[in-house]
């Protein structure tokens, strides 16, 4: 680039002594006519020489970025940077199940509800431990329905699904025993009372009787340590049926 403008430099001062030389040629021709005389040939010729050069330097120039560009051709491409961050899998946390609504079951038949309590009759004066009630410690006592060998209580019950009051105990045998303390009071759907009365709810044997089809028919008959496990009437009164034992005023401490 500096040959270039250092070439067009040279090529204007040519041009500015070219012109000169003209002004100073028409002053000669009208100073004498009489001497021809071309003074400004030699530069003439320079000029001449300088524009050939000029065109030399000029191929020269584009020899040369020819050149270039074909080395600039064969040079490898430069490599940018394109590498990636590598990508963070972020396992996405899975919402708990919502547990479901617990569903209630309803048991086959309703538990009884709790019979309402009653004062006992001769209560004063009656043996409040009932020793002579007791087996290995314990007042136990069972029912039976329609003199059936399959209708016990309260195990006839159990097997139909009717809820007593109080859980009976298991006599380890075939079925189950009502086990109970005396109260002053009815309490409940079954026990015995400090005079030695036992009862039973008389709804509970007509729910349990009817839940297994039966029709009650007879009276109900109790069996306890008291009657030597020999099967014993029991009567109804109120809404219970009841025994009482023949000691309910004896023996008092």
């Amino acid at each position: 680039m500096k040959k270039i403008f250092l070439i067009l430099v040279v090529a204007i001062s040519f041009g500015l002594a070219i012109s000169s030389c003209g002004n100073k040629k028409a002053a000669n021709s009208q100073a004498t006519t009489t001497v021809a005389v071309n003074p400004c040939a030699q530069q003439q010729l320079e000029v001449q020489n300088l524009l050939t050069e000029i065109g030399n330097l000029k191929a020269e120039n584009a020899k040369l970025q020819a050149d270039l560009e074909c080395c600039e051709s064969k040079l490898p491409a430069a490599k940018t940077s394109t590498a990636k961050k590598p990508a963070t899998t972020v396992k996405a946390t899975p919402k708990p199940t919502p547990a479901p609504a617990p569903t209630q079951t309803k048991s086959a038949t309703k538990p009884t509800p709790r019979t309402n309590t009653k004062l006992t009759n001769n209560a004063v004066g009656a043996t409040a431990n009932l020793d002579y009630l007791r087996q290995d410690g314990d007042i136990i006592f069972c029912a039976q329905a329609n003199n059936r060998e399959d209708a016990y209580f309260p195990h006839y019950a159990m097997q139909h699904g009717v809820l007593f009051s109080k859980a009976p105990k298991d006599n380890q045998i075939k079925g189950c025993n009502w086990r109970v303390e005396p109260t002053e009071f009815y309490d409940g759907d079954y026990g015995v009372t400090v005079d030695g009365t036992f009862y039973v709810a008389d709804n509970i044997i007509q729910q349990s009787l009817k839940a297994g089809s039966l029709a009650f028919e007879t009276p109900l008959r109790i069996k306890c340590p008291y009657t030597t496990w020999i099967a014993r009437d029991m009567t109804l009164e109120d809404g219970y049926w009841i025994f009482r034992t023949q000691r309910n005023t004896q023996n008092t401490k």
